[in-house]
């Protein structure tokens, strides 16, 4: 549960943040509060929602075979004495640990709720 709330949290964190550089990046334009505001909550809506899709995406295996190319292409030019393990193991290894996206997703919408709420 901990892990789960630091990672809203973190999401927040960096959706404020977000907020707060474009809405002084904007204010010093010469923009209204409002409309400053509007904008650095909907860039940070785009932002997050954006990186919860692509981990979606992610978790569900849509870039495992260009990553395990990558990955074998690297290996291929560094000299190692390990075993390669080959793509059927690589995918279940990545597909234990998925990395939750509903932080990201949630965090995105309640950043383009309150830029909604700001126009």
């Amino acid at each position: 549960m901990k892990e789960r709330m630091t990672a809203y949290l973190r999401c927040l964190a960096t959706a404020v943040i977000v907020i707060l550089a474009v809405t002084l990046l904007q204010r010093g334009r010469g923009f209204g509060l409002g409309h400053s505001a509007s904008d650095g909550c909907f860039v940070a809506a785009v932002l997050l929602a954006g990186t919860g899709c692509l981990r979606i995406a992610a978790c569900g295996g849509f870039f495992d075979l260009p990553a395990y190319g990558i990955r074998r292409l690297v290996e291929a030019h560094r000299r190692s004495d390990e075993e390669r393990e080959d793509f059927l193991s690589y995918r279940v290894r990545r597909q234990k640990n998925p990395k939750p996206a509903a932080p990201l997703l949630i965090s995105g919408i309640v950043c383009l709720l309150f830029s909604w709420m700001l126009l």
